[in-house]
């Protein structure tokens, strides 16, 4: 049972995420995407780098 949770606690934003994008694109589909772009790969992907390594144990020593 634990193992059918943490899927759908890792699945489910995906899919949320996917479907929110899927509406959006179907009610306007000339929706400009560019800040959408711009912040997942100016914000987004770095916290989510910075939050990865934070919480996994990584030393330096692993990048020297």
């Amino acid at each position: 049972m634990e193992l059918y949770l943490k899927l759908i606690d890792v699945l489910f934003p995906v899919f949320f995420v996917i479907g929110v994008g899927y509406f959006i694109g179907k009610r306007d589909p000339k929706f400009n995407t560019d800040f959408i772009t711009n912040f997942a790969g100016n914000v987004g992907t770095p916290a989510m780098i910075f939050y990865t390594i934070t919480t996994t144990g990584v030393t330096l020593s692993v990048f020297i």
